[in-house]
């Protein structure tokens, strides 16, 4: 393994996926094997299936998430010591609808959601 990329968001996104063609181009050019590993994080599903599936590229979909049932889940002293929930309201809604511009719905979502198992397996994988 070369080098991981990590995209967020939309811009993330548009970054990520650009070094991507580049470098799988050069690759290509080289004949060589491409040895990155490229993750997308977000939300937005369309964004999403713009995306190749193949091994060096992990998708990792937010948008089902929805906060109230971690918010439930979760001992809210532990909650508040990793993430600050002050002033902010909840949404009874999936991430998809929209995090409402809080980071936090989507730190939350990818540290207490299944996400962060799927990428330590694919770390665990190409380590």
């Amino acid at each position: 393994m070369n080098h991981v990329f990590i995209a967020l968001g939309g811009t993330g996104f548009k970054v990520v996926s650009e070094v991507q063609k580049k470098l799988n181009l050069y690759n290509s050019a080289n004949q060589k094997k491409s040895q990155n590993l490229y993750i997308y994080i977000d939300t937005d599903e369309d964004t999403l299936n713009k995306l190749e599936d193949d091994e060096e590229t992990l998708k990792i979909d937010l948008g089902t998430y929805q906060m109230q049932s971690v918010n439930s889940a979760l001992n809210k002293s532990t909650a508040e010591r990793h993430f600050d929930f002050s002033g902010i309201t909840i949404p009874n809604t999936i991430l998809r609808d929209g995090a409402k511009a809080e980071r936090q719905f989507s730190r939350v979502a990818f540290n207490y959601g299944p996400h962060i198992k799927i990428v330590q397996e694919k770390f665990n994988r190409i380590l």
